[in-house]
């Protein structure tokens, strides 16, 4: 018998009601297992399904994130070899994987594969029928089978199990849903996305790579610690388990895979990995010690859990994206294989930063040297392509992956744009391999409310009119709904978080009970054109409804008030209680659209996320996905009220009927999780604002008209005229200067009144820019003001007005009414450079014969209105400026605003060379940057405080701290007890919330000295920004230490023992 196990006891047992006192009792050959009578035939053996069964029921119960992949069937003994199962009678056979499904399938913490190390190529027809078989009857979609026997096979996965440096024949086939890969030492994940074929073990082979496949993988086995294959002086096949095994985790997880940890003593359960040991070297050679090692490849891996916590990271939501961090020397099988592992969503950016020791300098990645990995306590920086990534602000944060400690936060600006936007990072000093996490999810514009906290018990009261809360988030609930916390379920599985929960308590009902949570938009963004929200939510009941409503500003105009209300205006996504997606809104107006079964279980989590966004003038796009997968996208929406603009995000359920699908007393419920409001991404505040230049509007009065034929210029006439063979054209100059110089202008068009035409004849008509001044009153066929003639008379093209027009405009046999041209270039021109605003010249540009149009003049004079005037119409948003870098630092550029003074028990020094820190906060020392060059104002996105660090007095470690002084002081006064002459601290030694905020900035000081060490400073530079008077400066002290000891750094002075160079350093990026 050449399979695995001594024999198929574990399958099969010659007992018709399928017992057997011992599991491995010396069964029959393959070919043995036959039907008959008993003793002859064989059964299903009931007590090794029921050993399986208890097993599967511990873990779901005990474990119950835990899944298992359930191996069908064993592996040939020898696995080059073909399986034998096939000799096994087929009715037999179905009839044991009709018991394996009916016993199994619904665990909902197994998944399929058909063996282990099972050949799938040529060689291995029986292996390859047999997977057809077992695949077909599982998951179906073969010809001869049809649908498959798992009732849940369209979401349960089932893979082949192929032998390893083989290829997967398997892999195309419909059954065959998921990839099982194994590796040698592939911590770089190449088998997923690597560019390069690094050396494979044993045999150079090609490497399989599944980035054209597009399945899910699950890399089952890769080498195993405490492993004695390798027989050198390390005797273990992974010598730095730790970090090896770390780097093969990151890697696969970023790379869109799977992997699992192996040792040689918890494979064979010698040991459970806790506590677990071996022996190096396994067996006795002489004249070497053996010695009892512990595992501690599983180590850091508890840590990805913790740091997907921290970063609030759904996985599903990432793709791999190594290119985002390029390679420092690309095509370098260095350099690939200590890639920086990607994953990215359009708001952040997940990337674990490999650091590798590399001896000699000039050492390749091969087998060997792969399976010795070991972590080099550097610091590498790499440089992030942000192109893509253009929102205002972006939390950058550093995580140990040994650890999942967080090593530093901070903020850095989005990209600008247009163009190139890079900037290169850099972790805390000898930080080692660090993941980063890059998002702009939760940092202003944009809102999370991650609902793991109580929920409010009230709903706030609205400041101002019932319809204009005030901004941010608001809570509540109707009649006998309430809002909870649920500290059991929580959508992203993290320990500690929680979810809140829509309860409909027992209660008489006169209306629809119900939960809300709503987030209103800032007043000083006055709408917005997108509006989208991100959340998890799921139901127990099939009663509830469930609905998301982007409301708009009740009028056409950005001011207009907020509709808050049921009557509110709104684009609206709903679940009706089948599941299926409703969408639809404006009251009605905007046509329901169903998708059937969009969300149809009960008891399980749903991401939904929907968007909405103006693409035209009154025209929107609706796109909805439920957990990943477009369900609806909706184009050329228009509402009534002409172009509203979003104001408000309004997630509600509600309970229109009663309950029926629940047990007596029951409580029907709906959860929420993790919401997020997102801002406009850049180029999408399209229309934000909008002006209207019209004589008369709003007290405008800067229009001016005027239109001339073979001789005189008119610009007193009630209407202006264009036509005759192009000899009438007309003038039209409207004064902008009042738009903002960071305008980006999304459409702007110039709107004329038709009054008539004098026959039949129809006309193209066409705006050009105008190429130099005139003057209304003035201006005449031959002049386009006194004294100063047309290059060419009645103008000349290309000379006189561009030759190319603005826009075009055939009017044929119109009525009298509304035209309209598209200027958008010409206004951005203008803005550019208001001087050059010369107006537009509007003409013929074809006519079918000879004939006049005639348009209202600004005049708005009978038989036009005031309200036919022309009029410019102008949508644009307003373009961030790019951030500005200043950086103060004494003797530099002339700067010699940096104060200080050295304050000890018994002295103080102004002209000290070194500031001190520690000796149990015996010593400290005030500094003040003057920030008066950065006009008051101005939004800070970064400020670093560097420090050069000289030495310490012991080893004793050190946490630097710099809090914010809450009072002016003189560094030639300073003393200890007095802050100047005649004034005290509060507390001798400056207290905490008296002299300083309590709340500071610390960073840890590593090493021995001779390195700068940075503090992030930002919220206090911004407080020095927004009131110069208040900047007292800063106190650096010591925040924390392990013991008595003095840490230097250099002074303002820069002065020996330090360097002008060395002198500290206050960076700040604001806009």
């Amino acid at each position: 018998m050449d399979d695995c196990l001594p024999d198929l006891s574990l399958y099969f047992s010659n007992s018709p009601n399928g017992s057997s006192t011992n599991l491995f009792d010396g069964g029959p050959e393959h070919g043995q297992i036959q039907p008959g009578a008993y003793p002859i035939g064989y059964y299903p053996n009931l007590q090794s399904f029921q050993r399986t069964d208890r097993k599967l029921k511990l873990l779901l119960n005990d474990y119950p994130s835990m899944y298992i992949q359930v191996l069908l069937v064993t592996e040939p003994y020898h696995n080059a070899r073909n399986t034998e199962w096939r000799k096994i009678d087929t009715t037999l056979r179905t009839q044991l994987w009709q018991n394996m499904i009916a016993r199994w399938a619904a665990f909902p913490n197994v998944f399929w594969s058909v063996s282990n190390d099972l050949g799938d190529t040529s060689g291995y027809s029986d292996n390859r029928l047999l997977a057809d078989e077992i695949g077909c009857y599982w998951m179906g979609g073969c010809n001869e089978v049809g649908a498959g026997n798992d009732p849940w096979s369209a979401n349960r996965p089932m893979s082949m199990g192929h032998l390893r440096n083989r290829i997967d024949g398997s892999i195309a086939k419909t059954w065959h849903t998921y990839i099982t890969a194994y590796s040698y030492a592939d911590i770089s994940a190449q088998q997923m996305d690597g560019a390069t074929n690094l050396e494979p073990y044993p045999t150079p082979t090609v490497l399989f790579q599944y980035t054209a496949t597009p399945k899910p993988v699950y890399n089952t086995e890769d080498l195993y610690e405490a492993g004695s294959q390798e027989r050198d002086t390390d005797y273990k096949l992974v010598v730095h388990a730790d970090y090896f095994f770390r780097k093969l985790f990151w890697s696969y997880l970023l790379s869109g895979g799977g992997v699992t940890y192996g040792s040689e003593t918890t494979w064979s359960m010698e040991h459970v990995y806790d506590g677990g040991t071996y022996i190096r070297p396994p067996t006795p050679i002489p004249s070497v010690t053996q010695t009892v090692e512990d595992l501690v490849g599983l180590n850091s891996i508890g840590s990805v859990d913790l740091i997907l916590h921290q970063a609030r990271v759904d996985l599903a939501d990432f793709a791999p994206h190594d290119q985002l961090i390029p390679q420092a020397t690309p095509g370098s099988t260095w350099t690939e294989y200590e890639r920086a592992q990607v994953a990215s969503n359009a708001q952040e950016i997940l990337a674990y930063i490999p650091n590798t020791v590399r001896t000699p300098s000039s050492q390749q990645p091969d087998y060997l040297y792969r399976r010795k990995a070991e972590e080099s306590q550097t610091t590498r920086s790499v440089t992030v392509d942000m192109d893509d990534y253009g929102n205002p602000s972006y939390r950058v944060t550093w995580y140990e992956p040994a650890t999942g400690a967080v090593l530093n936060t901070g903020t850095i600006p989005g990209n600008p744009g247009p163009g190139s936007y890079r900037p290169t990072l850099t972790p805390p000093p000898n930080a080692g391999d660090v993941v980063l996490h890059i998002s702009s999810r939760c940092e202003s514009p944009n809102a999370c409310l991650p609902m793991d906290t109580e929920p409010p018990t009230s709903t706030p009261t609205p400041t101002g009119t019932p319809s204009a809360p005030a901004p941010g988030f608001h809570v509540g609930a109707d009649l006998n709904a309430v809002v909870v916390r649920d500290d059991l379920r929580g959508a992203l599985k993290y320990d500690g978080t929680a979810s809140w929960r829509c309860d409909r308590t027992p209660a008489n009902e006169t209306g629809t009970p119900g939960c809300w949570v709503s987030y209103i938009f800032p007043t000083g963004e006055n709408g917005r054109t997108v509006a989208s929200a991100d959340f998890y939510f799921r139901r127990n009941s099939q009663t509830p409804y469930q609905g998301l409503y982007f409301i708009t500003a009740s009028g056409s105009d950005p001011g207009a008030p907020i509709g808050y209300g049921e009557n509110a205006i709104s684009l609206d996504v709903t679940f009706d209680p089948a599941g299926n997606l409703v969408t639809g809104g404006d009251q009605g107006n905007i046509a329901l659209l169903t998708t059937s079964g969009a969300a149809p279980d009960l008891n399980r989590w749903y991401h939904l996320f929907a968007r909405a966004e103006r693409t035209a003038i009154n025209t929107y796009t609706l796109r909805v996905y439920v957990d990943g997968v477009k369900k609806q996208e909706r184009a050329g929406l228009r509402f009534r009220s002409e172009d509203p603009h979003f104001r408000h995000v309004l997630v509600h359920t509600a309970w229109w009927s009663p309950t029926t699908d629940l047990p007596p007393g029951s409580i029907p419920s709906v959860w929420w999780d993790e919401l997020s409001i997102d801002p406009p991404a850049p180029g999408e505040t399209a229309g934000l604002y909008r002006t209207t230049f019209q004589q008369g509007l709003a007290g405008y009065t800067g229009n001016h008209g005027a239109y001339f034929g073979g001789g005189n210029g008119v610009n007193n006439s009630a209407q202006l005229k264009v036509g005759a063979n192009g000899t009438y054209k007309t003038l039209l100059w409207f004064n902008t200067s009042s738009l903002p110089s960071q305008a980006i202008v999304d459409e702007a068009t110039l709107d004329l009144y038709y009054t008539g035409r004098d026959n039949g004849n129809i006309l193209t008509l066409g705006a050009h820019r105008v190429l130099a001044e005139w003057i209304d009153s003035e201006v005449t066929h031959f002049q386009r003001k006194a004294g100063i003639n047309w290059t060419v008379a009645g103008m000349g093209s290309g000379s006189d007005y561009t030759a190319s027009p603005e826009a075009t405009l055939p009017l044929g046999s119109v009525a009298s009414g509304w035209v309209q041209l598209d200027v958008t270039a010409a206004v951005q021109a203008w803005i550019a450079d208001h001087a050059n605003n010369h107006g537009l010249v509007v003409l013929q540009e074809a006519a079918s014969g000879w004939v006049t149009y005639q348009f209202c003049s600004e005049l708005g004079w009978t038989p036009c209105t005031p309200a036919q005037a022309p009029r410019l119409v102008i949508r644009y948003h307003l373009q961030d400026p790019a951030p500005v870098k200043a950086t103060f630092q004494q003797g530099v550029g002339g700067y010699s605003g940096a104060n200080a003074t050295c304050l000890a028990y018994s002295s103080s020094n102004n002209s000290c060379t070194l500031f001190k820190a520690g000796a149990d906060d015996g010593l400290k020392s005030p500094l003040r940057f003057d920030l008066s060059a950065i006009p008051t104002g101005k939004t800070v996105d970064e400020a670093t405080l560097r420090l050069y660090y000289k030495g310490r007095s012991n080893g004793n470690g050190l946490t630097l701290g710099a809090y914010r002084l809450l009072a002016p002081w003189l560094d030639s006064q300073a003393t200890w007890t007095q802050r100047m002459t005649g004034a005290n601290w509060v507390v001798p030694g400056l207290g905490s919330g008296s002299d300083y905020l309590a709340d500071g900035s610390t960073e840890d000081v590593l090493g021995d000295g001779g390195s700068w060490v940075e503090i992030d400073v930002t919220e206090m530079a911004q407080a020095w920004v927004d009131d110069p008077a208040a900047n007292y400066g800063l106190i650096l002290r010591q925040a924390s230490a392990a013991g008595y000891v003095i840490y230097d750094f250099c002074s303002e002075r820069g002065v020996s023992p330090c360097t002008a160079a060395q002198a500290p350093q206050l960076t700040v990026w604001y806009r």
